[in-house]
């Protein structure tokens, strides 16, 4: 007597439904097991999703070049990056998206119009700044070659300062006064977290070239290289320091990047969501040996009923496949109670600490097809031996 596959799926139902403590306590041990997985696989989503909220709110991600300052008591003698400088890291350094070259200006200096001020930053920044900054221009347009050719005295602003000082009124051919220079404003740029992660405040870029005239500086005091892969963020920082040092024999360079503590979070998400996973590894095995126990238990108990079935025409697929769908009905519900509980769980925390979050049906499955796996794999070896049971000895038993 062959038995449908709706037959089977209700036999196992009874089977469990016959043995409602055992059934329960190793549906537990799957809920225990698969929440320590997916509740890992979300909270790594969670961070890689902060994580990617804050690189969106800085500037691109880039590396930072300046010389070491010698301030010894004997000689206070400081070493001067020049364009040369930038010229030979253009020509030798390789996997560079955009390289510029910035001078220490006024820190949180005042910018005045018409009565109204605000603070801010004063930078003198080269031609390439926009896109080694990163910035979206909002308003208006950056400089030019002529900009810098005919030492134009133009400003571009960030929109945290065009708000400060303008309001709702538009910033571009406006006319500020800072460091008591006059500049007119041609650009506004999208205000960012700036290279030392701190928050979106008022930004002032100016061209190196003015800032020349008025000063009568000449050199660099940093160096920015935005590389075309982010992954090669710290190597190409140590390839620059190399060129440079072979450029200037004795001089030593400093490099860092703009994202340091952002990657030191993800190194720290990464270790812990290893171990983690191992963990929940171990609580998942821990419910798969519940199950196997389940079920051998089961195919003790039930020898005589597996030697009836035998007898009337069950074939040993057929004993086979109840005994693993039990497994899979316990993996399937534990599994899916745990996700459930998991979503809801990271639902609330997303929402109490405004952290970006979208269901991941990706990682659902994987926490759900583990179960799953382990349920089949842990049931299987006792049920192939029960289905193997001789039916007249099964009768006898």
């Amino acid at each position: 007597m062959s038995l449908s596959p709706p037959d089977l799926l209700r036999f196992a139902f009874l089977s469990l439904k016959g043995n409602p403590v055992r059934s329960l306590l190793s549906t537990v041990g799957v809920f225990m097991g698969v929440f320590s997985i997916s509740a890992t696989l979300e909270a790594r989503n969670l961070g890689r999703a902060y994580l990617a909220q804050q690189l969106s709110q800085r500037e691109a991600p880039r590396v930072n070049i300046i010389p070491d300052w010698d301030w010894g008591p004997a000689s206070g003698v400081s070493f001067d990056l020049r364009s040369t400088d930038v010229e030979i890291l253009r020509r030798r350094l390789a996997g560079w998206q955009a390289i510029s070259a910035t001078r220490w200006g006024s820190w949180n200096g005042t910018i005045l119009f018409e009565g109204q001020e605000a603070p801010a930053n004063l930078e003198p920044v080269s031609l390439d700044h926009l896109a080694t900054s990163g910035r979206r221009l909002t308003a208006g347009r950056f400089f030019t070659p002529s900009d810098f050719e005919k030492y134009r005295a133009v400003a571009v602003i960030d929109t945290w300062l065009e708000d400060e000082l303008f309001g709702e009124t538009v910033g571009v051919g406006k006319r500020i006064h800072a460091e008591n220079n006059s500049y007119l404003v041609i650009g506004v740029v999208e205000s960012l977290q700036d290279g030392w992660g701190q928050e979106p405040r008022g930004v002032v870029m100016v061209s190196m070239a003015i800032d020349t005239a008025l000063t009568g500086r000449d050199t660099i005091d940093r160096i920015l290289i935005r590389p075309r892969d982010v992954d090669n963020l710290e190597a190409i920082g140590e390839q620059a320091v190399q060129l440079l040092e072979q450029q200037h024999p004795g001089q030593e360079f400093y490099s860092w990047t703009n994202i340091q503590d952002i990657d030191f979070q993800k190194q720290v998400l990464r270790t812990v969501s290893i171990v983690l996973l191992v963990l929940g590894g171990i609580a998942l095995t821990v419910g798969g040996v519940g199950i196997a126990n389940i079920t051998i238990a089961s195919t003790i108990e039930r020898t005589s009923e597996i030697g009836l079935r035998r007898a009337i025409g069950a074939t040993q697929q057929e004993i086979l496949v109840q005994f693993v769908l039990e497994a899979v009905i316990i993996s399937c519900l534990g599994g899916m109670a745990a996700i459930a509980s998991t979503q809801g769980i990271t639902l609330l925390v997303a929402g109490a600490f405004d952290l970006p979050h979208s269901v991941n049906v990706r990682t659902s499955m994987m926490a759900l097809g583990s179960a799953v796996v382990v349920g089949i794999g842990s049931s299987f070896v006792p049920a192939l031996q029960a289905s193997r049971l001789d039916p007249v000895n099964a009768l006898r038993a």
